[in-house]
Order: structure tokens, then sequence, then C-alpha cells
């Protein structure tokens, strides 16, 4: 048991070589941005997989899992975007030559997808054969703390191709910086996580939408939200044009909401969807955060986390 989970460990820290997507020390320039790409795709894809099984497979880290590959994206971004910046220029680099054009497009569209699949798989397939539940469950728990922390950081998994990279991103204006992703504020521990802090009337103050690539912008949606105990009514407009969606809701343990969509005028299709969030309740200010479901290969702009800042609020027509 304790030389499955050091396997594994190592194979996620980057000692077991992660073959072609090896950056190689002395090879042609192309080759090497060629391995950089397929090296920040699987490791992107594998931290991806493995939180999202181990949130699968172990419902109580399902939150966690899934704020931890958020925490690495974000922490990632000027690595995913400069890998963006490089795919982008060589793209229209080659556009004039018909037959390098449909090699590097294959490359893009078949060849990497295909390799960065196999190997994340290769690097999920020891957790998921696992014969003991326990070792799986105390891994699955590694595991997400360290892609948390860091542990499972570009710089420290794949060195070679971050010096690569931080090398293009310095000779080229276009890219974004490497390390501008900005750190979390840390949760105020005495916050609330308890069923009864989610009751009430509460105003949207801002939601801070995070993307595949790492990168966030923050809206002020015009939105109110009633939490009733057992149902949550979301109401967003001008007055004139609102839009209203009703969702069953669930705490089952504290700071986890499980929430099935019942009701949704601008989405109609979203009914009986369900979804997974955490919050938490600092003063009067509700902070919730869910994670819409990713898949392989989505696009850079693809929601990866969704945090709503509430303020406490008196409903109109009500006695504060």
């Amino acid at each position: 048991m304790r030389g499955a989970i050091s396997f594994l460990f190592l194979l996620l820290a980057g000692v077991v070589p992660a073959r072609a997507a090896d950056v190689p020390a002395k090879d042609t320039s192309g080759e090497r941005v060629s391995a950089a790409l397929v090296s920040v795709a699987m490791r992107h894809e594998t931290v991806r997989r493995t939180t999202d099984y181990c949130g699968d497979t172990y419902p109580a880290m399902k939150t966690d899992g899934a704020e931890a590959f958020v925490a690495w994206t974000v922490r990632q971004a000027g690595f995913l975007t400069v890998a963006t910046s490089i795919r982008n220029k060589i793209t229209r680099d080659v556009a004039r030559d018909p037959q390098k054009a449909a090699s590097w497009n294959r490359f893009v569209a078949t060849d990497m997808p295909k390799e960065v699949d196999q190997i994340a798989g290769a690097m999920l397939q020891p957790l998921v054969d696992m014969p003991v539940d326990e070792g799986r469950r105390r891994m699955c728990a590694d595991l997400i703390a360290n892609a948390q922390a860091g542990a499972l950081d570009l710089d420290k998994w794949d060195p070679k191709t971050a010096a690569l990279l931080r090398e293009i991103a310095g000779k080229n204006a276009g890219a974004s910086p490497i390390d501008a992703a900005s750190k979390p504020e840390a949760p105020d521990p005495k916050a609330r996580r308890d069923a009864a802090a989610l009751i009430g009337h509460w105003k949207n103050m801002q939601q801070i939408i995070t993307h595949f690539d790492g990168l966030a912008e923050r809206t002020t949606p015009p939105c109110d939200t009633d939490f009733d105990g057992g149902r949550a009514t979301y109401l967003c407009g001008n007055g004139r044009n609102n839009a209203r969606s009703v969702a069953a809701y669930t705490v089952p343990s504290p700071g986890r909401l499980e929430t099935t969509t019942i009701e949704n005028s601008a989405a109609p299709q979203s009914v009986g969807s369900h979804g997974i969030a955490s919050f938490r309740l600092e003063g009067d200010t509700l902070i919730v955060s869910a994670y819409p479901p990713t898949a392989q290969n989505a696009p850079d702009n693809a929601v990866i986390k969704i945090e709503s800042l509430l303020l406490r609020a008196v409903k109109a027509g009500s006695t504060p």
C-alpha cells in the first residue's frame, strides 16, 4: 500500500518521465516548443482529472477538489496564457503555407489532445486501480492538498518547461506575465458555515468569474437571492427585463451547498441540473463559490468557478 501511494505521488511530482511531454534539453526550437505545449496541457488535464475523480469518488472532497483545481489553474495563469499565445502565433505564421498549416493544425487538434489524454489517463490509473479504499482516500486527500498548496505547480513539476515559457514570454510583449496571478484572501476563521447562515435576503455585490486559462473577471450583476431553508430563489434584472430561477438546496456538511434547479426562465434546459458550491458567512457578507463542471480541451474562456459576494439586505416591502 505504502509503495503504491509513493509511486503515484512521485508520478504526479514529475519524477517519472512524462514521455514526449518532457522538454528536450538539446533539441530544435520547434520541437522544444511543441513539447512544452504538450507538457502544460497534460499537467493541467492531470490536475483537473485527478481532483475531479477524487471529488466524484468521495463526495465530501468535492468542493475541496474543485477549489484545488481552480487554485492550481489561477497560479499557472501566466503559463497557460503564454501557451495560448504561442499556439495562436504559430497558427498565424503557418497560415500561408498549406502544408505547414495542415501539419500544425493536425498537431493542435488531434495529436496533442490524444497525447495529453493518454498521459493524464496513465497518471490517474494507479489511483483508480488501488485495491484498498482507505489508501485511495488518503491519496486523494494528499493530492488535493498538494494541488492547493503549490507542490504540483509547473515550476516544481516541470522546471524546464517553466523556464522555456518564461524565456518566450520575455520576448513576446503580447504574452501575459508569467507571475501575474493574485493570491486570494484567506477566509475569516470565525466565518459561519451552518445551514442557518444562508437564510435571508441577499443583494449580489460582486461576482468573480474564473476561466479555464486561470484569468478572472469581476462583474456586479443586478441580482437578489433568497434562501428560505430549502429553496433558493434568484431574481436578476432591471425591473423590466427580469430572469428568475429557483433551486432546491441542501447543506450536507458545513460550508457545502448542493442545488437542483427546478425553474429557470432564462435557461429552461437547466431544469434538473445539479450543482455544488462552498459557502461561508463573514459578518453580513455571504461568499458562495460555485464550480461548474469542466472537460478536457475546454476553451480558455470556459468558467471553472463563480464566486459571489452577497450582502445581507432588506427585501423590498419588508420591515427592517
